[in-house]
């Protein structure tokens, strides 16, 4: 089979050719490419805004100084905004929820892979604190939430970044895309700036989806055995829809002419 060279993410890479122009021969999407899209992206207003922590931490202090009840004053919490620290004690601490999980590097793994959604984009995005309020970030925020909660266990942990090289499946379990179609995964993550190219292995005669990606080490014992972990790669069970024609025993016909016993049809 003729393969088509042309500029790929990784470099070097190749492709084989596509049904149409959407597919095979899109452009693969880069980190060059991936910079203005991150930097022209919009967040949403409601998205957590992490530099108004610091302004909120220097006017409450301000506050407490001025008040002789401090922080038990009712005069000063009428005085706290709606984003207050104060006035919202439901905002999470990452060194509480880290000794919640007992420190335990298993658990924080668990806790951060189920209870957080994947965002297709790159870079960091949100970072740890609001990807721990918000439960989504892309694989960044993800790594950097768990990075925190294991350096508030006293452990050392670092970011590790690389490529993903998965099979039509694997990325279909991921995403939740057609497992049979690559370049459905393929267009998702790049739309969403995430470098991406599709690798036509000619010799097992299979197709690979291969992106840029973050992950976590860490040392667990303090001996310099080091464990990889990625939080934001999680394979999904998707499970068919329930008939409800077929569980309720409904049928248009026999409605319909009940609906219209005893009436009369004048149109």
């Amino acid at each position: 089979m003729l393969i088509n060279k042309r500029k790929t993410f990784p470099v070097g890479g190749s492709i084989a050719p596509g049904n149409s122009p959407l597919q095979g021969r899109m452009h693969a999407m880069s980190p060059a490419d991936s910079k203005p899209m991150i930097e022209g992206r919009q967040l949403p207003n409601n998205v957590f805004d992490m530099q108004t922590i610091p302004a909120l931490q220097q006017q409450e202090a301000a506050l407490l100084a001025a008040q002789p009840g401090g922080a038990q004053s009712a005069s000063l919490k009428s005085l706290a905004g709606p984003m207050s620290l104060m006035s919202n004690p439901a905002i999470p601490s990452i060194s509480a929820l880290a000794a919640a999980l007992g420190n335990d590097v298993d658990k924080i793994y668990q806790y951060v892979t189920n209870n957080t959604g994947y965002i297709n984009t790159y870079g960091s995005q949100k970072g740890a604190l609001s990807c721990l309020i918000e439960h989504y970030g892309n694989s960044f925020d993800q790594a950097a939430l768990m990075v925190a909660l294991l350096r508030a266990a006293g452990k050392t942990a670092n970011f590790m970044f690389g490529q993903l090289k998965l099979t039509p499946a694997q990325a279909g379990a991921w995403l939740g895309t057609d497992p049979n179609n690559v370049w459905a995964s393929r267009n998702m993550l790049g739309n969403g700036g995430v470098p991406v190219d599709v690798i036509w292995d000619a010799v097992n005669f299979v197709y690979y989806l291969t992106l840029s990606h973050c992950w976590v080490k860490v040392d667990i014992t303090g001996a310099g055995n080091w464990y990889v972990f990625d939080p934001a790669f999680k394979s999904h069970t998707f499970t068919a829809g329930v008939d409800l024609a077929t569980i309720t025993g409904f049928n248009a016909t026999t409605f319909k002419n009940s609906a219209m016993a005893g009436a009369t049809v004048t149109a």
